[in-house]
Protein backbone atom coordinates (compact mmCIF):
# COMPACT_ATOMS: atom_id res chain seq x y z
CA UNK A 1 0.00 0.00 0.00
CA UNK A 2 1.67 3.33 -0.51
CA UNK A 3 0.04 6.26 0.82
CA UNK A 4 1.36 9.58 -0.55
CA UNK A 5 0.43 12.58 1.11
CA UNK A 6 -1.74 15.97 0.03
CA UNK A 7 -2.00 14.05 -3.51
CA UNK A 8 -5.12 15.68 -5.06
CA UNK A 9 -6.22 12.92 -8.12
CA UNK A 10 -6.31 15.53 -10.63
CA UNK A 11 -2.65 16.40 -10.55
CA UNK A 12 -2.24 13.23 -11.87
CA UNK A 13 -1.91 12.67 -15.57
CA UNK A 14 -3.70 9.95 -15.34
CA UNK A 15 -6.50 12.19 -14.02
CA UNK A 16 -6.26 14.21 -16.95
CA UNK A 17 -3.68 16.88 -15.88
CA UNK A 18 -1.31 18.20 -18.55
CA UNK A 19 1.58 18.29 -17.21
CA UNK A 20 4.04 14.80 -17.09
CA UNK A 21 3.89 14.52 -13.06
CA UNK A 22 4.11 10.71 -12.93
CA UNK A 23 5.32 8.89 -15.64
CA UNK A 24 5.55 5.61 -13.60
CA UNK A 25 2.21 5.83 -11.96
CA UNK A 26 0.87 6.79 -16.09
CA UNK A 27 2.60 3.55 -16.91
CA UNK A 28 1.13 1.81 -14.23
CA UNK A 29 -2.56 2.12 -15.14
CA UNK A 30 -2.30 0.15 -17.87
CA UNK A 31 -1.39 -2.37 -15.80
CA UNK A 32 -4.00 -1.72 -13.08
CA UNK A 33 -7.47 -0.75 -12.64
CA UNK A 34 -8.01 3.36 -11.91
CA UNK A 35 -10.75 4.41 -9.53
CA UNK A 36 -11.74 7.96 -11.23
CA UNK A 37 -13.83 8.99 -8.12
CA UNK A 38 -11.93 8.49 -4.99
CA UNK A 39 -12.61 10.44 -2.21
CA UNK A 40 -11.50 10.80 1.67
CA UNK A 41 -13.76 11.59 4.55
CA UNK A 42 -11.52 14.24 5.80
CA UNK A 43 -8.91 15.94 4.23
CA UNK A 44 -6.54 15.67 7.14
CA UNK A 45 -3.52 13.38 7.67
CA UNK A 46 -3.72 11.46 10.57
CA UNK A 47 -7.72 11.04 10.89
CA UNK A 48 -7.69 10.11 7.04
CA UNK A 49 -5.12 7.20 7.61
CA UNK A 50 -7.49 6.02 10.77
CA UNK A 51 -10.32 5.79 7.96
CA UNK A 52 -8.12 3.91 5.82
CA UNK A 53 -6.83 1.56 7.90
CA UNK A 54 -9.76 0.96 9.93
CA UNK A 55 -12.54 1.24 6.83
CA UNK A 56 -14.83 3.31 9.62
CA UNK A 57 -15.30 7.00 9.46
CA UNK A 58 -13.90 9.80 12.51
CA UNK A 59 -17.00 9.92 14.15
CA UNK A 60 -16.13 5.84 14.42
CA UNK A 61 -12.29 5.67 15.03
CA UNK A 62 -12.44 8.79 17.10
CA UNK A 63 -9.35 10.35 15.28
CA UNK A 64 -10.83 13.87 14.48
CA UNK A 65 -7.76 16.00 14.41
CA UNK A 66 -4.25 15.85 14.38
CA UNK A 67 -3.13 14.52 17.85
CA UNK A 68 -6.60 11.76 18.75
CA UNK A 69 -5.85 8.44 19.72
CA UNK A 70 -7.18 5.87 17.33
CA UNK A 71 -10.05 3.75 19.19
CA UNK A 72 -9.18 0.90 21.28
CA UNK A 73 -12.07 -1.45 19.78
CA UNK A 74 -11.42 -0.83 16.21
CA UNK A 75 -9.14 -3.86 14.55
CA UNK A 76 -6.79 -2.50 11.81
CA UNK A 77 -6.03 -3.57 8.47
CA UNK A 78 -2.42 -4.45 9.47
CA UNK A 79 -3.66 -6.21 12.91
CA UNK A 80 -5.82 -8.38 10.36
CA UNK A 81 -2.85 -9.02 8.13
CA UNK A 82 -0.57 -9.90 11.22
CA UNK A 83 -3.12 -12.56 11.92
CA UNK A 84 -3.02 -14.32 8.40
CA UNK A 85 0.37 -14.85 8.82
CA UNK A 86 1.83 -11.64 6.80
CA UNK A 87 4.30 -9.60 8.07
CA UNK A 88 4.07 -6.03 8.76
CA UNK A 89 5.89 -3.28 8.34
CA UNK A 90 4.63 0.59 7.35
CA UNK A 91 7.77 3.64 6.71
CA UNK A 92 5.71 7.06 7.42
CA UNK A 93 7.09 10.14 6.45
CA UNK A 94 5.65 12.46 9.12
CA UNK A 95 6.93 12.68 12.73
CA UNK A 96 4.88 10.82 15.22
CA UNK A 97 2.59 10.21 12.82
CA UNK A 98 1.74 6.77 14.89
CA UNK A 99 3.48 6.49 17.66
CA UNK A 100 0.99 9.47 18.82
CA UNK A 101 -2.09 7.83 17.25
CA UNK A 102 -2.40 4.22 17.80
CA UNK A 103 -2.31 4.00 14.02
CA UNK A 104 0.92 1.85 14.35
CA UNK A 105 -1.02 -1.06 15.93
CA UNK A 106 -0.56 -4.46 13.81
CA UNK A 107 2.45 -3.55 12.44
CA UNK A 108 5.59 -5.50 13.95
CA UNK A 109 7.53 -2.19 12.40
CA UNK A 110 6.01 0.86 12.24
CA UNK A 111 8.74 3.70 11.54
CA UNK A 112 7.79 7.49 11.80
CA UNK A 113 11.26 8.50 13.59
CA UNK A 114 11.89 11.70 11.68
CA UNK A 115 13.94 13.51 13.50
CA UNK A 116 15.44 13.95 16.67
CA UNK A 117 13.42 14.98 19.79
CA UNK A 118 15.36 17.17 21.05
CA UNK A 119 15.36 19.50 18.28
CA UNK A 120 11.81 19.45 18.05
CA UNK A 121 10.98 22.79 19.90
CA UNK A 122 14.00 24.78 18.29
CA UNK A 123 11.72 24.07 15.10
CA UNK A 124 8.04 23.92 15.17
CA UNK A 125 6.81 22.32 12.09
CA UNK A 126 5.05 24.75 10.88
CA UNK A 127 8.42 26.84 10.14
CA UNK A 128 10.17 25.79 6.64
CA UNK A 129 12.75 24.71 8.98
CA UNK A 130 10.53 22.46 10.87
CA UNK A 131 8.33 21.15 7.97
CA UNK A 132 12.16 19.80 6.29
CA UNK A 133 12.92 18.12 10.34
CA UNK A 134 9.18 16.62 10.43
CA UNK A 135 9.24 14.51 7.29
CA UNK A 136 11.22 12.28 5.53
CA UNK A 137 12.05 12.52 2.36
CA UNK A 138 11.04 9.99 -0.74
CA UNK A 139 14.68 8.99 -1.22
CA UNK A 140 15.21 7.27 2.13
CA UNK A 141 11.60 6.16 2.22
CA UNK A 142 12.17 4.13 -0.65
CA UNK A 143 15.72 3.12 0.48
CA UNK A 144 14.48 1.93 3.76
CA UNK A 145 11.69 -0.28 2.68
CA UNK A 146 14.15 -1.85 -0.24
CA UNK A 147 16.16 -2.97 2.49
CA UNK A 148 12.72 -4.39 4.14
CA UNK A 149 11.89 -6.34 1.43
CA UNK A 150 15.12 -7.50 0.88
CA UNK A 151 15.20 -8.78 4.26
CA UNK A 152 11.25 -10.32 3.87
CA UNK A 153 11.06 -11.49 0.95
CA UNK A 154 10.92 -15.19 1.59
CA UNK A 155 7.76 -14.29 3.52
CA UNK A 156 4.04 -12.87 2.86
CA UNK A 157 4.23 -9.33 4.23
CA UNK A 158 2.37 -6.55 4.12
CA UNK A 159 3.63 -2.92 3.51
CA UNK A 160 2.88 0.38 3.96
CA UNK A 161 4.44 3.34 2.54
CA UNK A 162 4.01 6.60 3.24
CA UNK A 163 5.80 9.28 0.70
CA UNK A 164 5.06 12.95 2.59
CA UNK A 165 6.96 15.04 -0.08
CA UNK A 166 3.69 16.88 -1.90
CA UNK A 167 2.83 18.53 1.54
CA UNK A 168 4.11 22.35 1.84
CA UNK A 169 6.45 23.58 1.84
CA UNK A 170 7.01 22.95 -1.99
CA UNK A 171 10.71 22.20 -1.75
CA UNK A 172 11.62 19.59 -4.37
CA UNK A 173 15.27 18.21 -4.72
CA UNK A 174 17.75 19.57 -7.40
CA UNK A 175 17.25 16.13 -9.21
CA UNK A 176 13.56 17.78 -10.02
CA UNK A 177 13.79 21.22 -9.38
CA UNK A 178 13.04 23.58 -12.27
CA UNK A 179 11.34 20.29 -14.20
CA UNK A 180 7.90 22.71 -14.26
CA UNK A 181 8.20 26.36 -15.70
CA UNK A 182 5.28 28.57 -13.42
CA UNK A 183 2.60 29.40 -15.82
CA UNK A 184 -0.38 31.91 -15.37
CA UNK A 185 -3.59 29.99 -12.95
CA UNK A 186 -7.37 31.55 -13.05
CA UNK A 187 -6.32 32.61 -9.12
CA UNK A 188 -3.17 34.93 -9.54
CA UNK A 189 -5.18 38.11 -8.64
CA UNK A 190 -6.79 37.21 -5.84
CA UNK A 191 -4.36 37.69 -2.22
CA UNK A 192 -3.66 34.02 -1.40
CA UNK A 193 -2.12 32.93 1.85
CA UNK A 194 -1.28 29.88 3.16
CA UNK A 195 0.33 28.22 6.88
CA UNK A 196 3.63 29.75 5.99
CA UNK A 197 2.51 33.04 4.94
CA UNK A 198 1.36 34.89 1.67
CA UNK A 199 1.55 33.42 -1.74
CA UNK A 200 4.05 35.71 -3.70
CA UNK A 201 3.06 33.17 -7.33
CA UNK A 202 0.91 31.02 -7.56
CA UNK A 203 2.58 29.40 -10.39
CA UNK A 204 5.67 28.66 -8.93
CA UNK A 205 3.66 27.32 -5.80
CA UNK A 206 2.20 24.71 -7.94
CA UNK A 207 5.12 24.17 -9.97
CA UNK A 208 6.93 23.18 -6.91
CA UNK A 209 4.20 21.02 -6.02
CA UNK A 210 4.05 18.92 -9.48
CA UNK A 211 7.41 18.77 -8.87
CA UNK A 212 7.34 17.21 -5.33
CA UNK A 213 4.63 14.65 -7.19
CA UNK A 214 7.70 13.73 -9.48
CA UNK A 215 9.65 12.77 -6.87
CA UNK A 216 7.53 10.58 -5.29
CA UNK A 217 6.88 8.80 -8.95
CA UNK A 218 10.44 8.32 -9.74
CA UNK A 219 11.18 6.94 -6.25
CA UNK A 220 8.25 4.87 -6.37
CA UNK A 221 9.38 3.49 -9.95
CA UNK A 222 12.61 2.37 -7.99
CA UNK A 223 10.58 0.43 -5.43
CA UNK A 224 8.68 -1.01 -8.01
CA UNK A 225 11.53 -1.88 -9.94
CA UNK A 226 13.20 -3.84 -6.74
CA UNK A 227 10.39 -5.73 -6.20
CA UNK A 228 10.70 -7.25 -10.07
CA UNK A 229 14.52 -8.07 -9.91
CA UNK A 230 13.29 -9.66 -6.32
CA UNK A 231 10.96 -11.68 -8.14
CA UNK A 232 8.04 -10.31 -6.11
CA UNK A 233 6.08 -8.12 -9.04
CA UNK A 234 4.31 -10.63 -10.63
CA UNK A 235 2.33 -12.28 -7.06
CA UNK A 236 1.99 -8.56 -5.62
CA UNK A 237 -1.05 -6.72 -5.16
CA UNK A 238 -0.58 -3.01 -5.05
CA UNK A 239 -2.43 0.03 -3.97
CA UNK A 240 -2.02 3.57 -4.46
CA UNK A 241 -3.69 6.26 -3.11
CA UNK A 242 -3.63 9.43 -0.75
CA UNK A 243 -4.96 10.42 2.39
CA UNK A 244 -6.22 13.89 1.15
CA UNK A 245 -5.71 16.53 -1.99
CA UNK A 246 -4.63 20.30 -1.61
CA UNK A 247 -6.74 23.37 -2.43
CA UNK A 248 -4.14 25.59 -4.69
CA UNK A 249 -6.11 28.90 -5.40
CA UNK A 250 -9.43 27.71 -5.57
CA UNK A 251 -12.29 28.89 -4.13
CA UNK A 252 -9.50 31.66 -2.50
CA UNK A 253 -8.02 28.86 -0.52
CA UNK A 254 -4.47 27.32 -0.02
CA UNK A 255 -3.83 24.33 1.90
CA UNK A 256 -6.20 21.79 3.41
CA UNK A 257 -7.96 20.11 6.45
CA UNK A 258 -10.37 23.39 6.89
CA UNK A 259 -12.45 23.10 3.67
CA UNK A 260 -14.35 20.06 1.97
CA UNK A 261 -14.18 21.02 -1.84
CA UNK A 262 -13.06 18.15 -4.21
CA UNK A 263 -9.60 19.32 -4.49
CA UNK A 264 -9.43 18.63 -0.80
CA UNK A 265 -11.32 15.37 -1.08
CA UNK A 266 -11.03 13.37 -4.90
CA UNK A 267 -8.08 11.31 -4.25
CA UNK A 268 -6.05 8.73 -6.29
CA UNK A 269 -6.89 5.26 -6.09
CA UNK A 270 -4.92 2.67 -8.33
CA UNK A 271 -4.68 -0.84 -7.56
CA UNK A 272 -2.96 -2.86 -9.51
CA UNK A 273 -4.25 -7.22 -9.19
CA UNK A 274 -1.01 -9.62 -9.85
CA UNK A 275 -2.09 -12.25 -12.39
CA UNK A 276 -5.89 -10.70 -13.70
CA UNK A 277 -5.22 -9.60 -17.53
CA UNK A 278 -9.27 -8.70 -17.56
CA UNK A 279 -8.21 -6.13 -14.62
CA UNK A 280 -5.44 -4.21 -16.63
CA UNK A 281 -6.11 -0.55 -18.13
CA UNK A 282 -9.83 -0.89 -16.34
CA UNK A 283 -11.06 2.77 -15.53
CA UNK A 284 -14.00 2.95 -13.14
CA UNK A 285 -16.23 5.87 -13.03
CA UNK A 286 -18.37 5.02 -9.55
CA UNK A 287 -17.93 6.97 -6.37
CA UNK A 288 -15.74 5.13 -4.00
CA UNK A 289 -14.21 5.93 -0.78
CA UNK A 290 -11.18 5.89 1.22
CA UNK A 291 -12.81 4.00 3.69
CA UNK A 292 -13.89 0.88 1.01
CA UNK A 293 -9.79 0.40 1.17
CA UNK A 294 -9.16 -2.38 3.23
CA UNK A 295 -12.26 -3.66 3.10
CA UNK A 296 -11.09 -4.46 -0.97
CA UNK A 297 -7.55 -5.81 0.58
CA UNK A 298 -9.12 -8.45 3.15
CA UNK A 299 -12.02 -9.33 0.94
CA UNK A 300 -9.26 -10.07 -2.31
CA UNK A 301 -7.07 -12.30 0.65
CA UNK A 302 -10.52 -14.04 1.58
CA UNK A 303 -10.79 -12.65 4.95
CA UNK A 304 -14.24 -12.06 5.74
CA UNK A 305 -15.74 -10.65 9.15
CA UNK A 306 -19.13 -9.29 8.77
CA UNK A 307 -18.55 -8.52 4.76
CA UNK A 308 -15.86 -6.38 5.45
CA UNK A 309 -13.28 -8.07 7.37
CA UNK A 310 -12.88 -5.70 9.74
CA UNK A 311 -16.28 -6.13 11.87
CA UNK A 312 -18.86 -3.21 11.75
CA UNK A 313 -16.87 -1.00 8.91
CA UNK A 314 -18.33 1.62 7.66
CA UNK A 315 -16.52 0.69 4.04
CA UNK A 316 -17.58 -1.19 1.04
CA UNK A 317 -15.34 -4.08 -0.26
CA UNK A 318 -14.77 -2.93 -4.06
CA UNK A 319 -14.15 -6.29 -5.12
CA UNK A 320 -18.14 -6.98 -6.85
CA UNK A 321 -16.89 -4.03 -8.67
CA UNK A 322 -13.86 -4.99 -9.65
CA UNK A 323 -15.69 -8.12 -10.97
CA UNK A 324 -18.59 -6.60 -13.05
CA UNK A 325 -20.99 -7.36 -10.55
CA UNK A 326 -23.87 -4.98 -8.87
CA UNK A 327 -22.42 -2.22 -7.05
CA UNK A 328 -24.98 0.03 -5.32
CA UNK A 329 -24.45 3.66 -5.26
CA UNK A 330 -22.12 5.18 -2.07
CA UNK A 331 -23.25 7.96 0.49
CA UNK A 332 -19.89 9.67 1.25
CA UNK A 333 -19.96 11.63 4.94
CA UNK A 334 -16.86 14.27 5.29
CA UNK A 335 -15.87 16.49 7.74
CA UNK A 336 -13.40 19.10 8.51
CA UNK A 337 -10.72 19.15 11.44
CA UNK A 338 -11.74 21.06 14.12
CA UNK A 339 -11.86 24.73 14.90
CA UNK A 340 -11.86 25.99 11.31
CA UNK A 341 -12.57 29.61 11.40
CA UNK A 342 -12.08 32.72 13.74
CA UNK A 343 -9.12 33.75 16.14
CA UNK A 344 -8.22 30.55 18.00
CA UNK A 345 -7.44 28.90 14.77
CA UNK A 346 -4.25 28.46 16.03
CA UNK A 347 -6.00 25.37 18.40
CA UNK A 348 -6.36 23.20 15.53
CA UNK A 349 -2.21 22.23 15.92
CA UNK A 350 -2.87 21.02 19.16
CA UNK A 351 -6.14 19.26 18.23
CA UNK A 352 -8.56 21.24 21.08
CA UNK A 353 -12.23 20.05 20.12
CA UNK A 354 -14.88 22.58 19.83
CA UNK A 355 -18.24 22.47 20.32
CA UNK A 356 -20.23 22.38 16.95
CA UNK A 357 -21.62 23.74 15.39
CA UNK A 358 -20.78 26.88 16.54
CA UNK A 359 -18.19 29.55 15.07
CA UNK A 360 -15.50 27.54 15.53
CA UNK A 361 -16.99 24.19 14.93
CA UNK A 362 -16.49 21.51 12.25
CA UNK A 363 -17.56 21.84 8.92
CA UNK A 364 -19.70 19.07 7.53
CA UNK A 365 -20.71 17.40 4.03
CA UNK A 366 -22.62 14.48 2.31
CA UNK A 367 -22.29 12.71 -0.99
CA UNK A 368 -25.17 11.26 -2.71
CA UNK A 369 -25.19 10.69 -6.63
CA UNK A 370 -25.14 14.04 -8.41
CA UNK A 371 -25.44 15.96 -5.14
CA UNK A 372 -23.03 17.36 -2.35
CA UNK A 373 -24.21 19.03 0.68
CA UNK A 374 -21.95 21.70 2.95
CA UNK A 375 -22.59 22.48 6.25
CA UNK A 376 -20.32 25.40 6.97
CA UNK A 377 -20.74 27.10 10.88
CA UNK A 378 -19.79 31.03 10.65
CA UNK A 379 -20.13 33.76 12.91
CA UNK A 380 -23.80 34.57 11.79
CA UNK A 381 -25.56 31.11 12.07
CA UNK A 382 -24.63 27.81 10.20
CA UNK A 383 -24.98 27.82 6.30
CA UNK A 384 -25.79 25.22 4.06
CA UNK A 385 -23.82 25.00 0.57
CA UNK A 386 -25.36 22.33 -2.30
CA UNK A 387 -23.60 21.41 -5.74
CA UNK A 388 -24.47 19.53 -8.98
CA UNK A 389 -21.58 17.93 -9.55
CA UNK A 390 -22.78 17.02 -13.20
CA UNK A 391 -22.91 20.11 -14.05
CA UNK A 392 -20.49 21.96 -11.81
CA UNK A 393 -17.89 19.55 -11.07
CA UNK A 394 -15.51 22.41 -10.08
CA UNK A 395 -17.98 23.48 -7.01
CA UNK A 396 -18.43 26.96 -7.53
CA UNK A 397 -22.01 27.51 -8.02
CA UNK A 398 -24.16 26.96 -4.91
CA UNK A 399 -27.66 25.82 -5.94
CA UNK A 400 -29.30 24.83 -2.34
CA UNK A 401 -32.29 28.00 -2.96
CA UNK A 402 -33.31 25.92 -6.06
CA UNK A 403 -33.20 21.96 -4.47
CA UNK A 404 -35.10 22.85 -1.20
CA UNK A 405 -35.82 18.97 -1.16
CA UNK A 406 -32.54 17.98 -2.14
CA UNK A 407 -31.21 19.92 0.77
CA UNK A 408 -33.45 17.99 3.68
CA UNK A 409 -32.68 14.69 2.48
CA UNK A 410 -28.94 15.43 2.86
CA UNK A 411 -29.69 16.96 6.03
CA UNK A 412 -31.72 13.91 6.99
CA UNK A 413 -28.29 11.63 6.12
CA UNK A 414 -26.12 13.82 8.27
CA UNK A 415 -28.57 13.74 11.41
CA UNK A 416 -29.03 9.86 10.89
CA UNK A 417 -25.23 9.21 10.64
CA UNK A 418 -24.42 11.15 13.56
CA UNK A 419 -22.41 8.74 16.01
CA UNK A 420 -21.23 9.09 19.59
CA UNK A 421 -18.08 11.44 19.16
CA UNK A 422 -20.22 14.28 16.98
CA UNK A 423 -24.19 13.57 18.45
CA UNK A 424 -25.94 17.13 18.13
CA UNK A 425 -23.78 18.17 15.10
CA UNK A 426 -26.46 18.06 13.03
CA UNK A 427 -29.89 18.04 15.26
CA UNK A 428 -33.34 18.43 14.76
CA UNK A 429 -33.38 22.36 16.12
CA UNK A 430 -30.55 22.88 13.61
CA UNK A 431 -32.48 21.47 10.67
CA UNK A 432 -35.62 23.70 11.65
CA UNK A 433 -33.69 26.53 11.79
CA UNK A 434 -32.26 26.38 8.30
CA UNK A 435 -35.87 25.54 7.16
CA UNK A 436 -36.61 29.03 8.73
CA UNK A 437 -33.55 30.49 6.36
CA UNK A 438 -34.80 29.35 3.40
CA UNK A 439 -32.46 25.97 2.57
CA UNK A 440 -35.14 23.34 3.65
CA UNK A 441 -38.65 23.48 3.18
Amino acid sequence: MVVIDTLRADHLPVYGYDRDTSPFLTELADQAVVFEDCRTPIPLTDPAFASLLTGTYPMRHGVRDTGYALAGHLPTLAEKMAAQGYQTAGFFSRAGLVTATGLGRGFALADDQTIKQSEVGHHPWYTRAGAEMWQRRADEVTDLAIKWVEDHRSEPFFLLLHYFDPHAYYDPPKQFRGRFDPRTTPYDDEELSSWWGAVDSLGTEISRYDEEILTVDHHLGRFVESMRLAGLWDRTLLVVTADHGESLGEHGVMDHGEWLYREQVHVPLIIRVPEESNLQGVRIPNMVRLIDVAPTILDYLGVTDHGSGLGNSDGTSLMPLLRGGDFPGQVLLLETENCPEGENDLLTTIGVDCEPPGVLGKRRGVVEGRWKLILGPTPGGPTVQLFDQGTDPGEVQDVSNRHPDVVDRLLEILHSSSGPGTQGTVDRELIERLRSLGYAD
